[in-house]
C-alpha cells in the first residue's frame, strides 16, 4: 500500500498538497484474508490531500487509514482531505472498514461507491473512531452523495464513536444524500 508519515506532531511540518488519482489498489483480502492493520491507503500528518478516481479493492485491513501515526500515543493531524469519486470493494468482507477515520480536521467523502465491506466484528464502510488519545481530532466532516451495497460490520454502514474525551470536541460533522442499499 501507499503510505504517508509527517513525522511530526507539528502541523507546520504536515506532508502538503498530496494529490492521489486515477489508479487501482488491490489488496489481497480473497488470497490471504483478514489482516486488520494491513491497508491500502495510510495517511498520517496530511494537509491539503486529495483522493480522486482511485479503485480501491480486495483491502484487507482499511482501504483507507486517516491516523495519527501508525504507533501508539503519537500524534499527528490531517487537515483538508478530500476523498471524491472513488470505488472501494472489500470483495469478501474480510476487511476492516473502507474509510477509517481516527483523525482529521476537515474531511470530504464525496460521490463515492463502497460494496462488500467488512467483516461482523468490525465497525462498517465509513468508521469516524478517535482512539483514546485526548490529542485526536474528527470535526469538520462531511459524507455526501455516497452509494453503499451489500455492507456489513457490526456498528453501521456509517458510524461514529468517541471512546473518550477529546481535547478538540467531535463537530460539525455532516451526512446528507446517500444511498443504502
Amino acid at each position: 500500500g501507499l503510505w504517508c508519515d509527517s513525522g511530526s506532531p507539528a502541523a507546520a511540518d504536515n506532508l502538503v498538497d498530496v494529490s492521489i488519482g486515477n489508479l487501482r489498489l488491490r489488496g489481497q483480502a480473497d488470497v490471504d484474508g483478514f489482516s486488520e492493520h494491513r491497508h491500502l491507503l495510510n495517511l498520517n500528518g496530511v494537509t491539503r490531500c486529495m483522493v480522486q478516481g482511485v479503485s480501491f479493492m480486495a483491502f484487507r485491513g482499511d482501504a483507507i487509514y486517516l491516523g495519527s501515526s501508525n504507533l501508539g500515543a503519537t500524534e499527528r493531524h490531517n487537515r483538508d482531505v478530500k476523498i471524491r469519486e472513488c470505488s472501494f470493494d472489500g470483495v469478501n468482507y474480510q476487511n476492516r472498514n473502507a474509510i477509517s477515520v481516527i483523525d482529521c480536521d476537515g474531511l470530504l467523502i464525496d460521490a463515492c461507491r463502497f460494496e462488500r465491506v467488512a467483516r461482523p466484528d468490525m465497525p462498517g464502510a465509513i468508521d469516524l473512531e478517535p482512539n483514546l488519545e485526548p490529542f485526536h481530532v474528527v470535526r469538520n466532516i462531511r459524507i455526501t452523495n455516497n452509494r453503499f451495497t451489500d455492507i456489513g460490520g457490526g456498528v453501521g454502514v456509517i458510524s461514529l464513536v468517541v471512546p473518550a474525551r477529546m481535547s478538540t470536541p467531535s463537530q460539525a460533522i455532516v451526512v446528507s444524500h446517500n444511498e443504502i442499499r
